[in-house]
């Protein structure tokens, strides 16, 4: 059985997805919807998976380089001498 839900487009392309569109899809602010045009020349509306962990490892840049502690205490130390300090009251 198919159900017929409607929407109207706004002046700026926007569309409020009905209520019982919505739930049927377990759709919240924030998801993603991918829209795909079928040869009939009907639309099909689906809700977009979240994206696995691996895939989004390059989003973060490339990876910083390591330290050795010894080298993280010296830049700390280096880094509050250098800071000039307050007058003493």
């Amino acid at each position: 059985m198919t159900r017929k839900e409607t929407s109207t487009i706004t002046s700026k392309g926007q569309v409020t997805i009905p209520r019982a569109v919505r739930h049927e899809l377990d759709l919240h602010a924030g998801d993603r919807l991918t829209w795909s045009l079928r040869e009939n020349g009907t639309f099909e509306v689906r809700k977009e998976r979240a994206r696995p962990l691996g895939t989004i490892v390059g989003l973060l840049g490339r990876p910083a380089r390591s330290v050795t502690i010894e080298k993280m205490d010296q830049a700390v130390r280096d880094r509050f001498a250098a800071r000039p300090r307050a007058p003493r009251r």
